[in-house]
Parts: structure tokens; C-alpha cells; sequence
């Protein structure tokens, strides 16, 4: 997977962004400002991008861990 990198997408959303996804595999825009996908393994999650017309060698992968705590956009800097 040749991918951009997530943690340069991830800076532009907000932790709130992400609470919904907890425990799943997101697919970002990289340009960081839009969640295009997202499932509970990758494989399931390129198969939706495949079938959404979208590439999934140009959208950057992030894992949203299940736990108390998700920290995103500003909280990562």
C-alpha cells in the first residue's frame, strides 16, 4: 500500500471527528478534512472505496483505537 500518511491527514479534524469510528480502520482525504470510509479491518474498507469509485492508493489509512480517550486534529500537536 503506497499510501499517503495518515498522521499528515489526521491534523485536520477534530477528536469528535473520530468518536463514531472507535475500533474501526478510517479512510481520510489527503488533504485531511474529509472521513471517505471507514470498517472494522482494511481489507473490507478497500473493497468500499473500490466500490465508491474511489482509489484507494491515493487516501491515507488511520486505525481510531477503542479507548477512553481519541485524540485528533490540535489535541496531537
Amino acid at each position: 500500500m503506497n499510501s499517503p500518511t495518515a498522521s499528515n491527514a489526521r491534523t485536520c479534524l477534530s477528536a469528535d471527528a473520530y468518536r463514531k469510528y472507535r475500533g474501526q480502520w478510517v479512510a481520510l482525504s489527503t488533504d485531511g478534512t474529509t472521513i471517505l470510509g471507514s470498517a472494522d479491518d482494511l481489507d473490507a474498507l478497500e473493497d468500499q472505496l473500490a466500490a465508491a469509485g474511489k482509489d484507494p492508493q491515493k487516501v491515507a489509512f488511520d486505525r481510531v483505537e477503542d479507548d477512553d480517550e481519541v485524540l485528533g486534529g490540535a489535541e496531537m500537536l
